[in-house]
């Protein structure tokens, strides 16, 4: 009888400790995922409406490092965008966006989008809202803008 319980009570050890060891990893995991200052790649929920001059600098940076990756989105009407628009822009007519925002979804570089006036892009803005990994911007007063402050119709 007495070794029955030695058997029983040292089971009864084993099991708590292995239950203790899983406890501790699983709190060390947990700890090391949602504390981990390393940030990583996340997911983008906002985008930020930036002036010309500094829609002008990313398409300047986008030119000179090799390493930075923009993506650059027009969203006016194809008539327009055939006689002025920045280099290697991607078209997306305002009559096609919607569904043709998943061209861009998973996408990890950044994001420069414009329209007419701001507004189509802002719109698209929205719809890139949690499907995408790096920065989203959209041109303050769209092209219009950027032609009202000086900047060429190319870059």
């Amino acid at each position: 009888m007495q070794q029955e319980n030695n058997k029983k009570e040292n089971l009864f050890r084993i099991v708590s400790a292995i239950l203790l060891i899983i406890i501790i990893v699983l709190a060390a995991v947990y700890f090391f995922v949602f504390n981990s200052k390393d940030e990583g790649i996340k997911i983008t929920n906002e985008f930020s409406i930036i002036p010309p001059d500094n829609a002008y600098d990313l398409l300047i940076k986008n030119k000179t490092d090799p390493d930075y990756n923009l993506t650059v989105v027009d969203c006016r009407v194809r008539e327009v965008w055939c006689t002025c628009n920045f280099d290697n822009g991607l078209h997306l007519p305002n009559a096609e966006l919607i569904g043709d925002s998943t061209t861009l979804y998973n996408s990890t570089g950044d994001i420069l989008v414009y329209s007419g006036n701001g507004s189509v892009g802002e719109q698209f803005c929205m719809e890139l809202m949690g499907n995408v990994f790096g920065s989203v911007y959209n041109l303050e007063g769209g092209y219009d803008n950027w032609i009202a402050e000086g900047y060429k119709n190319y870059i």
